[in-house]
Parts: C-alpha cells; sequence; structure tokens
C-alpha cells in the first residue's frame, strides 16, 4: 500500500532488498551516538572549579543540604597498610589485595583528608552523587537546596583519583580512571558495599589501611547504621599525578594542614546563613596518636530549637502560587557564635580562650518581582526561591527584648513607604505580628572587619561594597562563583536569570537591609 501511494505521487518506491522486506536498523545501520569520557567531564569540573578552600565549601553545602548539625574535617596521616585477615592462605601472593603492589592499596594507603558530616545518605542522595552535573537536589519539590548547581563532591578530584565514604551500612569508591578498584569498568566506575553483609565486612576488613579511617566517627562495620556520612580522600601522590588522567597535581599532607588552618580561621563566616549546619571541627591526626587533635572549632552557641526553625525556614515555606497575593514573611534573629583555635600539633596543641561574635542576621522570604518570577510557570525550571537575607556584626551584644515587646524596632512590620509590608515568623515558625527574635537594645551594627561579601548560603569570592554580607538565592555560573548580571547580548534563560538576581536584591534584600538599619 505504502509503495502504491509513493508511486501514485510520482516518488520513488521506498528502498527495498530483494525479497521486498525494508531492511531492519539492526541490520543496516551501526552505533554511531555522542559519548562522553568521564575522565574528560571531571577534568572540564576541575578547570572551571578552583583548589583550595572552595572544595570545603562543597562538603560544608552537602552537608547542610542533608540536614547535618556538624561537620568535622581531619588531617590525617598515612596508616600502616597490613591486611587484617585471619585465613592463612590470605597472604599468599596469589591474592592481589594482599600483594604490596595492589593498585589499591597502594593509592589509599598514604595521607588523606577526612570529612565528617553528621547526616546520614537517603536513596535519593546515593542515586544523586552518581550524577556528573546533574544532581537531582534541583529537581525536588521545592528547589531550596543550595547545591543545586551540580558541582559537589566532584570538586574533590582536585584532592584524589579514589574518593571513598561510608555512610549508613553502606561503602562506596570511586574510580573514574577505572585502573585501581578490582571488578570494575569505564561504564560503571565504582563500587559498593553491603556491610550488612559478612561478604561486605569482610571486604572492608582485608583492607585496614583504606577503611580503618572511616572508624574515626563511630562507624564500626558491623552491619549496624552508622548515623552519619564521612568521606576519605586519599591525596593523590607525585607518583600518581604523573599518570593520572584527572589532575596532575600533587598533595601533601602539609598542603591539608595549611588548608585546614584556612579553614579554622574562616569558620565564623561559613555558618551564618546556612539553614541546619551549627558546628565546624578542624582536626589533626598524626598515625602514631590514638585520636586527633583539635585545631580549630566554631559554634552556633544560642542554638536553641527556636533559633534552628528560624534558620531553616527557607527549607518549608510554602511554595510560591501564581497570583498569590500574599505579604513576605520575615525572618530575623540574632546569631551568636563561639570559636576555639588551638595549635596545631607540631606548635603542642595549646588551645586559646574561646572568642564570640553576635550577628544581626534578617532574612525575608518573598517581595516585589521576586515573587511573582518565583510563581511564573515560565520559570519553573530554574527552581526559583524568593529568598534573602543580611547579616552585620553587633557591638555591644544586644539586650534581649521583654516578653510581649515589640513594634517597628523588632519586628520591622512598620516599613518605610514603598515597601512592601512583611509578615513576621516567630521561632515556632509561625506568624508572629509583635515581635522577632532579633528584640531591641543598643547594639550597633559595626559590619565585617574585611568588608560585606556576598552569599548564597556561603561566602563567594564578590564583594558587596558594603558593610554588611548579603545572602540570597541566587542563579549562580555552574563554579558558584560568579552572580549572573545582565548584558546587552543576553536573552531566554541567560537574562531571566540575571533579572532574577536583580530584583533578589532591589526587593528582598532591600527590605532586609532597611530593617536592620
Amino acid at each position: 500500500r505504502l509503495r502504491r501511494r509513493w508511486t501514485a505521487t510520482g516518488g520513488s518506491p521506498p528502498p527495498s532488498s530483494s525479497s521486498g522486506v525494508v531492511p531492519s536498523w539492526e541490520s543496516s545501520s551501526e552505533d554511531f551516538g555522542q559519548k562522553v569520557d568521564l575522565t574528560v567531564r571531571i577534568r572540564e569540573i576541575l578547570r572551571n572549579y578552583p583548589e583550595g578552600l572552595s572544595i570545603l565549601k562543597e562538603l560544608i553545602q552537602n552537608a547542610d543540604d542533608a540536614g547535618a548539625r556538624t561537620v568535622r574535617f581531619v588531617a590525617a596521616e598515612a596508616r600502616p597498610c597490613r591486611r587484617r585477615d585471619s585465613s592463612p592462605s590470605s597472604s599468599s601472593s596469589s591474592s592481589p589485595s594482599s600483594s604490596s603492589s595492589d593498585p589499591l592499596s597502594d593509592i589509599l594507603s598514604g595521607p588523606s583528608l577526612l570529612a565528617y558530616n553528621s547526616a546520614r545518605f537517603t536513596s535519593t542522595d546515593f542515586k544523586s552523587i552518581q550524577r556528573i552535573g546533574d544532581s537531582l537536589k534541583k529537581s525536588g519539590p521545592s528547589g531550596t537546596k543550595t547545591g543545586r548547581f551540580g558541582v559537589g563532591v566532584n570538586s574533590t578530584y582536585h584532592l584524589t583519583d579514589v574518593p571513598v565514604f561510608v555512610s549508613g551500612s553502606k561503602v562506596v569508591l570511586f574510580d573514574p580512571q577505572a585502573r585501581y578498584v578490582p571488578g570494575i569498568n569505564p561504564a560503571n566506575p565504582g563500587k559498593m558495599i553491603d556491610c550488612t553483609k559478612s561478604s561486605g565486612r569482610g571486604l572492608v576488613s582485608s583492607l585496614p589501611a583504606a577503611f580503618d579511617p572511616l572508624r574515626l566517627f563511630g562507624c564500626k562495620f558491623d552491619g549496624s547504621e552508622f548515623p552519619g556520612t564521612t568521606f576519605r580522600f586519599a591525596l593523590r601522590s607525585e607518583r600518581s599525578a604523573a599518570t593520572s588522567r584527572l589532575s596532575r597535581r600533587s598533595h601533601s599532607l602539609e598542603d591539608m594542614r595549611a588548608l585546614l588552618r584556612e579553614m579554622a580561621g574562616a569558620a565564623s563566616s561559613m555558618l551564618l546563613f546556612l539553614k541546619n549546619v551549627e558546628r565546624i571541627e578542624v582536626y589533626d591526626w598524626k598515625a602514631a596518636e590514638g585520636a586527633p587533635r583539635l585545631v580549630g572549632r566554631t559554634s552556633v552557641s544560642n542554638g536553641t530549637e527556636k533559633l534552628r526553625r528560624m534558620r531553616s525556614y527557607a527549607l518549608h515555606a510554602p511554595a510560591p502560587v501564581p497570583g498569590s497575593r500574599r505579604k513576605p514573611v520575615a525572618v530575623d534573629y540574632v546569631l551568636e557564635l563561639k570559636s576555639e583555635r588551638a595549635g596545631t600539633s607540631e606548635e603542642g596543641g595549646t588551645t586559646s580562650a574561646p572568642a564570640g561574635e553576635t550577628w544581626m542576621v534578617c532574612n525575608q522570604l518573598g517581595g516585589g518581582r521576586a515573587s511573582n518570577m518565583a510563581s511564573d510557570k515560565a520559570a519553573e525550571h530554574l527552581r526559583l526561591v524568593p529568598w534573602a537575607g543580611v547579616a552585620a556584626r553587633l557591638d555591644p551584644p544586644p539586650v534581649p527584648c521583654a516578653e510581649g515587646d515589640g513594634g517597628e524596632a523588632d519586628g520591622g512590620a512598620t516599613m518605610d513607604e514603598g515597601m512592601d509590608a512583611v509578615e513576621v515568623v516567630d521561632g515556632d515558625g509561625v506568624i508572629d505580628d509583635t515581635q522577632t527574635e532579633a528584640g531591641t537594645g543598643a547594639a550597633s551594627a559595626t559590619g565585617p572587619s574585611s568588608g560585606g561579601a556576598a552569599y548564597c548560603f556561603l561566602p563567594l569570592p564578590v564583594s558587596t561594597g558594603l558593610p554588611i554580607h548579603v545572602n540570597g538565592y541566587f542563579e549562580l555560573s555552574s563554579n558558584r562563583r560568579d552572580i549572573w548580571w545582565s548584558a546587552d547580548d543576553m536573552s531566554g534563560d541567560g537574562r531571566r536569570r540575571a533579572v532574577w538576581n536583580a530584583s533578589l536584591l532591589a526587593d528582598v534584600a532591600g527590605s532586609c537591609y532597611c530593617r536592620l538599619l
């Protein structure tokens, strides 16, 4: 019938074999699709994403998205590489795991960076971490996870060729080069070990140099659920760097110690706008010592349940509704931070007196054009959240307000003419027209001593030019270092993202700044 139709209209008949049957795709074509080399993709991420403190920021951000309260970093010396295996045959040279030339043992037995957080992976987290540059965080119900930019743990390939982590009862090893972990291939470059199974526990026990450091924060590898997550990044040695297809840069333990000292000094700035993390600790661990030594610790010292609900309000706020005329919601509070510093192990480990900081943090959900854009169906795929805030350091600390006090000074319920009126959230997450956590008093904002920075929940390498820090769910470049700004040659989503950032600053952050003043 098809042949008759084509012939009747003057067309050529469809191709056919001598038998009159149209050839099949399988027999008449060959595979020729575009492909992505995983190592090339990782190298591209590393080229665009800098080394240094930014790597630790990504790990903190992932922990905050997971709901962790505590984050710890440890610079760990190399552990002795010995098999823990009772069977006589296990020491045979025929066993690759027991051989001193075993590639996995060699690469995992050196010095490392340990990164712990107090949250456990969900099934979605395990799926998300397998995806390069396409995190499932950004497809969640509200898009409020900050690590929706798809960099995350991939930035740690600056440091290591084989990241390892334990969460719950699962141990995971990634090997993008398919070079070190037995039994993998480029199509599936990693392994997951289930420690609820005796075979899994036996495999972990066979490589103590690789896995024993993961026991540091309470993981027992006995089949029970470890209520947290610990990453181990074995530092890339000069020998490994010479042939690595990910990075030719090696890292020493001294590099890590210097980086962690930098983190200890910057930790207070990391906690200002996070939603869950309230403690960051840094340690140094020598092989001859049973426990690591403290280098620095910074924590939220007024971390009540009430404050926790206010810090995480954006996570639980209702999604924008198209056409809704709901007022913007103000979430303002005082944040008190306490920092302790100690010398490194070479300096004797003497702990200094705790130092305190008090910050006024003013946040807001919704306002003006930002609310309209967030509820616009045309921008739904961008997962825009109209949340922004500002923070200024207070000196001296404020005097808490008396129960029932309120009004313009402590709630911001009355705004300057031309600004949106706001509803004020109390510590129970409900609207309260009488007071906020901030209170009143003789506090004055001194501003950050190093100048104001832009934040997307963690500090960005962008100065505000103001004596305050400014936070927001900004649209960022893929490496999380640049904020999208408008240009004459922009159109489509690029222009929409730039307009969003301008609206978030003017309509949401601007309102917060007015309340702060």
